[in-house]
Parts: structure tokens; C-alpha cells; sequence
């Protein structure tokens, strides 16, 4: 009887507790504004069940809510999931899917998500911290505290005030729905009181944290020809968008936290003369207007530029600058923006350590010099981007201007013959019918190379027996930045380098060289293969392979195994087991240290990344910035090792032997966000690591080239494929969905009807025929839709997004 009236008691207690719960959620203000805007719904009887925990897949749907985007997962609910757990069309799919891409949530190692997993409240923190910043954490934001990974998180929340109303808990227990509710309405208020605005501006000139702009558009504040002074988010380098018309996003406090540069606007390069307020660009007779007093601000010259200094056009005019190179952009037949320059010296770089550069200057060719360096840009197809000095690669040619800074190119003629002959006076390259000629200013002549250790001036001298013995063998050619010849260098000597075995078929293999470049061998009885001191078969090398590669003459004499990614000592950890340290104290170059063990990085290392089945060497910074850290597997090779089963190589490690002479980082990801889609059709195939850009069609029949970004993965594409490019914000693909191959099903349509502004079309093939509405939005390539048309399509729910008329 106790025990029966103690159980009746225990209920009426939980009772009185869920009913005072309830009873305060109703005069809770906070759950209640989250009730009026149906992103918080009770059960059947209006239960909000505040008292219980919050589940994974529930809190995915309420933040997906709460980013205005459900209309988005709605449209995802039947997209395959990156979790295997996850059910196709199971109500969670499509918001689980939308959070997981805005990085909001994330899986676990064995690709689950777990969807009923209750929430602690750190998992909670962080999520709704994620959702308020629109972005995870920087590396500095996270070093603010490291005693876990989630206090950080913490850290950040209570500084946005989303944990205001959550009071004492302990933060690794199971969250109640209640107080994740609390904090998701201080995220929404938050949001909502520092709504973002858009606008259209030119950058003009660097600030300390941001930069100058001028509004070419209103706002409610802002008017049209204001400057204003932006601050910029840590994320965005205002450097890159000097001169530029950008579309940004304007944040809180007045701070720029996105910009797509405008692409409307086109970016003219080279040399320019300016004669009666008009601007003619390299040499072409039609001009454009150059001029400050046009009734439209967008037929105005806004700014002017040389030498990274501002200046007035009459000045500019005044003094006779004639400019080596400039980027000037132009609107319709008016110029807006000049950016100009004048350089001290060319030069190619020789060599690159930490933030050291080391450049071939012709007036002392026998030893390198280093150059010293304040701001590098890189020039880009958007623009000139600024970068560090350490991201200056060997084989680039430096421009330098001004106080130390510089310009650096990355143009080259790989394996070339050539002819000389005088033009004008000058020094002529004829490389397959085109000329490049020699700079013959003093500080700006080329150099030349035989023996890829000595180097001396290209005398300006059409008989030299040096050229004329270079003339008939295989050469590299650096050209600057007007493509002027900076460096020629033979290909005499013996070369020696690691590569990386990529691909194998029966009697060849695919090399990975260190400039990236893809290198097809043949198996002759010429060639030797070697594992370590023994001769093997080309057959019994396997992709992942480290190779020393011996070449002579243009052609590769001998490779020589010394590793490979499967037998070497080899870690795979996760999250924080793994750190990698690019300054390091005593002088040493950079550390990685995995699974408590530190190893010593020079900078002669191989560093390699493999992501899917394409290898690409790299830099330890790059891995160190952009690596994402899931089940990152590190192969390590030892000089020692290397000179134990290298015997006969000639290039010089260390004395040292404990020092890393490889390094291969496998399963390598990159998180690079799509900025934006293109649908194309393709004009030429496409094989990674094969070709250097993407040749396509348009809708519209016009061609165009795209260049993969360094971490896209793109698979083998054929002409006539209608693919969906993921472009990043600079244009570069990410990654290429194939949606209609050339090989598809072809469909003929046999009639067509409109209704209310939505098209509908019958389609037979063989016997089966059937009913497909066309999407508002869709791409159709090979000129209008009519009956009769034969045609390959892509659907996505009953609707057609893409097609190709084939006839």
C-alpha cells in the first residue's frame, strides 16, 4: 500500500511540474513571439513539451527556421543526405541537409548524424552561435580559450547575449527544449536588429582595417557619390578590391562582411596612352572616354591610381607617366578606374624560405639576392590579389615598384624550341611563330641558364653560341608581366626531384611533378625503375608511390621508389590529434606534430595532399590554413630513409637525418564555399590535372573558359555534356555536376501548351510518353523548344531545369 501511495504521489509531482512549465511558457514573451512566427510548434495538443530534451534532427529544423530557409529544405527533403543514417524523404532529410551546407551542424567520423541524439547545451551554443555569426569560428576567435572545444563557443555566446536568459547550467547536460528556445530568440532578435544591407560601391583606397568606398547606389542612409569608410570583415582583403565595382554585404557596426566583385564591368590590362580625353589601350585605335564632368557618375573617371599612389589626371598628364602595365576598368565606353605602374626591377625568383624571397638579378647573376618585400600582389583573373611573400612560388617572376613592393607573374613556355632574330634592335624569342622579346633595360634584362645552377644576362645578340646551342633543345621560358623573356633555361643538365605516382596503366605511368604538372612515361628498355637499391617492373609501381625522378635531355632516365602512401609510417587522426606549427622557435623552418609525436619540416620538404585520386605537391602553410581536419591521414619520409634507398641521388638533403624529406597528407578536404552555379554545355572535354581550363558554351552560344580552383574535384567530362559548374566568388570552379551526359536518353516532344505563365510539354520515347512542366528558370541549350524536337533533359521533381536540342 506505501509503495502503491508513493508511486501516485511521484506522478501528481511530475504532473504539477510539466502543468507549471506550461503555465509559465504562456507568459514566457520569448517562447511566444518564436510561437507567433511558426518556428516553434507544439504537438497535437499544443504541447511545447518544455520540460524535455531537444533532438539533433529537431534543433536542425528549428535553426532552418530560424534562416528563413525552410522553403529550401522543403525543396531537399528527398536529396540524398552526405549521413548515411539520414532517410530520403523522412521529414528531417531536407532540414538537416540545408543546416549541414550552411555548416550549422556537423556529422560524426563514421559519416552518421544521429538524428534522435540529444543535444547537450555546448552542442546547442555552438549551433546557435554559427547561426548568429553566419559563419564558424576564425582561428583567432578560438584561440580566445582552448581548455575545451567548446568553450570558445561559450565564450562568443555570451558576447552576442544569447545565453542572457539561460541562467546556471552545467554545459554538457542534455539541453531543455526551454532554454534552447531562450537562446534561439536572443539569435532571431539579434538578427532582425542588425539587419544586412547591400550596396554597390568602388573600393578606392586601403584604410587600417578596411578600405574607402564610393556609394554607386542609395540606401535608406547612404546616397549615391558618398565616400564612406568601411570596415571589413577578417575574412575579406580589401587589397584585392581596389579599383573594383563590388556588390557588398553590410553587417553590423558598419562592417563589410561579404563582396562579389560586379561582373559587368570589364577589366582592360597592359599599357595605355591618353590623347584628348580618350584612353587607348594597347595601341588599339578605338578609345574610351576619359572625363570628370558627365551627367552620370558611371561615365566618370572615379579614380586614379600609379604606383599604389592617388593622383590627379592633369597631374598624372603633367608629369608624362608612361606606365609599364595597368588595369583599367571601364563601364560602357567610360573609364572609371585606372590602376598603373612603373617597375625598378624584373626579375625571375629563384628560390622562396618563410617569408625570404631570392630573385636571378642580371646585374649579379652569380649569386642570388634577396629581395625584400612590403605588399606582393598576384595577379588573378579578377584582378591583382594580394598575398603574402611566403606565397611567392619559384618560377614566377617578380615585378618591384615603389617602396619594396611588387607585382609577381606566373606566365611560362615549358619545353620549347625557339629562334632568334633581331627586331628593331631587339632580341627576339620565336616560339612557334609568336615573338617574345628581350627587356633591354638595365635592370629589367633576362637571364639564361644551362646548367640550372649558373646563370648569366641574355646578351642582346642574335649570334651568341650559347642561344644558338639552346635554339634546337627543349627550354623553359619565364616571361613577365607584358610578356617580355625574363629567364631561359636549358635542359642540359640532369634533373632531379620527387613526384608522385598518380595513375598506372600497362605499360605507362602518370607523374605528378613539383610545379603540378602532369608527366606521361612510357616503359622503354632505357628507362630504370628502382625500389631502393633494386630494379623493379613498371608494372609493380602503385599509385600513391613517392618517386625520385631522374631526367636527362627532356626525358626521364630513371624512378626510383622511396615510399608510398600505403607502407610508410602512416596516421589517421581526426579533430586536434594533429597540429601543424609554420613558426616555430630556434630558427626551424615549420613542425608537424601527430600523435604526440613532433617532426621537422625543411624547406626543400616534399609536401604533398592527395584529395580523392589526384595528388597536388603544395605548401605546409597551405595545409596548415585550408585543410579541414576529418580523418586527415599523414605519410611521413624521413631524409634518412631517403638516402638509404636513394643512394645515387646528387641533390643535397642535410646533414641531418631526422628531418622530413616527404610529406602526404591524404583524404585531404578543402572547405571552399560555392559562391554560384553555372549551367554550360561542354565545347571541349575535360580530364583533371590534364587540362588547364574548362571550355564551354553558353545558352546564349557563346564560349567561355573556366579554371578549376587548386582544390576542386572535377570528374572526366566529354563534349556536348550539359554540366552544372559550383563556381567560387572569384569565378574559379569547385566542383562540376555532370546532369545531362552526351549518352543520355533522347525524348521527342510531341506537343506543347502554356497556362498561366507555366509551359508543359509531351514527350514520347519508343512507346511510353508522359507530361513535364518547364522550370521559369530554366537553361535550354541549341536554340527554342517545338514539336518535333528531339531532346536530352534534366529533371528534378517532374520539372525541367535543363535541356539539350539535339535535333
Amino acid at each position: 500500500m506505501k509503495k502503491l501511495f508513493s508511486i501516485i504521489l511521484a506522478t501528481m509531482l511530475l504532473v504539477s511540474v510539466a502543468f507549471t512549465l506550461n503555465v509559465s511558457a504562456e507568459k514566457n514573451p520569448h517562447i511566444k513571439y518564436l510561437q507567433d512566427k511558426l518556428i516553434i510548434v507544439g504537438d497535437e495538443n499544443g504541447d511545447l513539451g518544455l520540460d524535455k530534451n531537444i533532438t539533433r534532427d529537431q534543433l536542425s529544423k528549428i535553426v532552418v527556421y530560424a534562416i528563413g530557409k525552410q522553403d529550401v529544405a522543403d525543396g531537399l527533403i528527398n536529396v540524398p543526405s552526405e549521413f548515411t543514417d539520414m532517410k530520403v524523404g523522412g521529414w528531417a532529410n531536407g532540414y538537416v541537409n540545408v543546416a549541414a551546407s550552411e555548416k550549422i551542424v556537423q556529422g560524426f567520423p563514421d559519416h552518421t548524424f544521429k538524428p534522435h541524439n540529444n543535444v547537450t547545451y555546448e552542442q546547442a551554443i555552438k549551433m546557435m552561435v554559427v547561426t548568429s555569426l553566419g559563419r564558424d569560428l576564425n582561428d583567432e576567435e578560438r584561440a580566445i580559450d582552448t581548455s575545451s572545444w567548446a568553450a570558445p563557443y561559450i565564450v562568443q555566446a555570451k558576447a552576442l547575449g544569447i545565453l542572457q536568459n539561460v541562467g546556471n547550467v552545467n554545459y554538457k547536460d542534455m539541453a531543455v527544449r526551454e532554454k534552447v528556445f531562450e537562446m534561439l530568440y536572443e539569435v532571431i532578435t539579434r538578427k532582425a536588429n542588425n539587419a544586412e544591407k547591400t550596396l554597390r560601391v568602388m573600393v578606392i583606397e586601403q584604410r587600417v582595417d578596411g578600405a574607402k568606398v564610393l556609394a554607386l547606389a542609395d540606401t535608406d542612409t547612404i546616397k549615391m557619390g558618398q565616400y564612406i569608410d568601411f570596415k571589413f570583415a577578417s575574412n575579406i582583403n580589401p587589397k584585392d578590391l581596389i579599383g573594383r565595382v563590388v556588390d557588398v554585404t553590410i553587417g553590423p557596426e558598419n562592417t563589410i562582411i561579404g563582396a562579389k566583385v560586379a561582373g559587368e564591368y570589364k577589366l582592360l590590362t597592359g599599357t595605355f596612352e591618353i590623347l584628348n580625353n580618350r584612353l587607348y589601350m594597347n595601341g588599339n585605335k578605338s578609345g574610351y572616354d576619359i572625363s570628370f564632368d558627365e551627367k552620370s557618375m558611371m561615365d566618370n573617371l572615379l579614380g586614379l591610381y600609379h604606383n599604389d599612389t592617388a593622383y590627379d589626371l592633369g597631374m598624372f598628364l603633367k608629369e608624362k607617366i608612361v606606365p609599364e602595365y595597368a588595369q583599367v576598368l571601364v563601364n560602357d565606353n567610360h573609364v572609371m578606374f585606372i590602376r598603373s605602374y612603373n617597375f625598378k626591377d624584373i626579375a625571375p625568383v629563384a628560390d622562396v624560405k618563410g617569408d625570404k624571397v631570392y630573385i636571378i638579378d642580371n646585374q649579379k647573376p652569380a649569386s642570388l639576392t634577396e629581395q625584400p618585400l612590403n605588399t606582393v600582389y598576384r595577379i588573378e583573373k579578377s584582378g591583382l590579389e594580394s598575398v603574402n611573400a611566403s606565397d611567392i612560388s619559384i618560377d614566377t617572376v617578380l615585378h618591384v615598384y615603389g617602396n619594396n613592393n611588387a607585382i609577381v607573374t606566373n606566365k611560362s613556355l615549358d619545353d620549347v624550341n625557339f629562334k632568334i632574330e633581331k627586331k628593331n634592335g631587339v632580341l627576339n624569342f620565336n616560339v612557334g611563330g609568336d615573338l617574345y622579346a628581350l627587356n633591354t633595360e638595365k635592370t629589367k634584362v633576362g637571364v639564361i641558364s644551362v646548367d640550372l645552377q649558373s646563370y648569366k644576362a641574355i646578351p642582346n645578340n642574335d649570334n651568341d653560341t650559347t642561344l644558338r646551342a639552346m635554339s634546337s633543345k627543349k627550354n623553359v621560358i619565364l616571361l613577365d608581366i607584358n610578356d617580355n623573356v625574363q629567364l631561359v633555361r636549358g635542359n642540359f643538365a640532369q634533373k632531379e626531384e620527387t613526384m608522385i605516382v598518380e595513375k598506372l596503366s600497362a605499360n605507362a605511368v602518370r607523374l605528378i611533378d613539383s610545379r603540378n604538372n602532369a608527366i606521361d612515361v612510357e616503359d622503354t628498355l632505357d628507362l630504370e625503375i628502382r625500389d631502393g637499391k633494386k630494379f623493379i617492373k613498371m608494372s609493380e609501381l602503385k599509385e600513391g608511390d613517392v618517386v625520385y625522378v631522374f631526367t636527362k635531355d627532356g626525358q626521364v632516365s630513371q624512378i626510383n621508389r622511396y615510399a608510398n602512401i600505403k607502407n610508410v609510417k602512416y596516421v589517421d587522426k581526426a579533430n586536434d590529434d594533429y597540429l601543424i606549427d609554420t613558426n616555430p622557435s630556434r630558427g626551424r623552418y615549420a613542425l608537424v606534430t601527430v600523435g604526440g609525436q613532433v617532426y621537422e619540416l625543411t624547406n626543400d620538404t616534399a609536401v604533398v595532399v592527395k584529395r580523392d585520386n589526384s595528388y597536388t605537391f603544395t605548401t605546409i602553410d597551405y595545409v596548415k590554413k585550408h585543410a579541414t581536419k576529418d580523418a586527415l591521414g599523414v605519410a611521413f619520409v624521413s631524409t634518412k630513409e631517403f638516402k638509404d634507398l636513394v643512394v645515387q641521388a646528387a641533390t643535397p638533403t642535410t646533414a641531418r637525418e631526422d628531418l622530413l624529406k616527404a610529406i602526404v597528407f591524404t583524404n585531404f578536404k578543402e572547405n571552399v564555399p560555392v559562391d554560384s552555379s553555372e549551367i554550360v554545355e561542354m565545347n571541349y572535354g575535360f580530364i583533371m590535372n590534364t587540362d588547364k581550363v574548362l571550355n564551354v558554351k553558353l545558352a546564349d552560344g557563346s564560349k567561355k573558359e573556366y579554371v578549376p580552383h587548386p582544390a576542386a574535384t572535377i570528374e572526366e567530362l566529354n563534349p556536348m555534356d550539359i554540366v552544372k559548374l559550383n563556381l567560387t566568388k572569384d569565378g574559379q570552379v569547385i566542383s562540376a555536376e555532370k546532369i545531362i551526359p552526351k549518352d543520355y536518353r533522347e525524348y521527342e516532344i510531341t506537343s506543347i501548351s502554356k497556362k498561366d505563365g507555366v509551359t508543359t510539354i509531351e514527350l514520347k520515347r519508343g512507346t511510353e510518353t508522359f507530361t513535364k512542366t518547364l522550370k521559369r528558370d530554366i537553361v535550354i541549350f541549341g536554340g527554342d523548344i517545338e514539336v518535333g524536337s528531339v531532346v536530352r533533359m534534366h529533371v528534378i521533381e517532374d520539372d525541367i531545369d535543363a535541356l539539350i536540342i539535339v535535333k
